[in-house]
């Protein structure tokens, strides 16, 4: 049995005037710390200069931050999982 098609519908959202096609966001690359500082300053930077308010933007750079945290916690146990598969060599030089 084939699979289904499917067509990618965008979604409409309802006002009062009528209805409204939201706009996709692209997609922001978070997968370094660095990556997510950059992000974090630019909602900063929109903030300071009205382009969004405080109070989104200070949701958005929370956000970024959980997922600067996430990725420097991925890092670490990469680092750690690296240390232990090479302590077991160094026990055998002994």
């Amino acid at each position: 049995m084939g699979r289904a098609k499917t067509r990618q519908v965008e979604p409409l959202e309802t006002v009062d005037s009528g209805a409204v096609r939201l706009v996709p966001t692209p997609r922001i690359d978070l997968s370094s710390i660095e990556q997510c500082r950059v992000e974090a300053a630019r909602v900063y930077r929109q903030m300071r200069s009205g382009k969004i308010d405080t109070g989104d933007g200070a949701k958005l750079v929370w956000a970024v931050t959980q997922i600067a945290k996430l990725v420097e916690i991925g890092v670490l146990e990469e680092r750690l999982r690296t240390l232990e598969m090479a302590e077991p060599r160094r026990l055998e030089r002994r």
